[in-house]
């Protein structure tokens, strides 16, 4: 049946190294995202239409918050008697980081915490 179809007998394509695989992939990827135009995001590629989006936070350096959460956290994980203490120091020096940086805002129960900036909105 192969024959006559044309088709001849051969590796299939799986044989080939993963390195191959990835470079393939990685040019189809690249082109997706900046060249192949989306008609459900209005013609935009999505590299521009990221672009336009608003941001989410102010700008951060990603830098500067993981070098304060590294330093908090090897200031917390210190000296403690007891074998969870340390991550559970850990755990509370990243989420202080991610208040500090304003990632974040822990609260506590149902209570209303006013948030800053808003106090004008009615």
């Amino acid at each position: 049946m192969k024959e006559t179809l044309g088709i001849r007998k051969r590796d299939p394509p799986w044989h080939l190294p993963i390195r191959v695989w990835q470079t393939t992939l990685d040019h189809v990827c690249h082109w997706m995202n900046t060249a192949f135009r989306r008609q459900s995001r209005g013609g935009k590629t999505p590299q521009d239409f990221h672009d336009a989006l608003h941001t989410w936070y102010p700008a951060l350096s990603r830098e500067d918050f993981y070098a304060a959460a590294r330093s908090a956290v090897e200031h917390a994980a210190k000296s403690h008697s007891d074998p969870c203490e340390p991550r559970n120091a850990e755990r509370a020096a990243i989420i202080e980081t991610m208040e500090s940086f304003g990632i974040l805002r822990r609260t506590r129960g149902r209570a209303r915490i006013p948030i800053p900036g808003c106090e004008g909105i009615s």
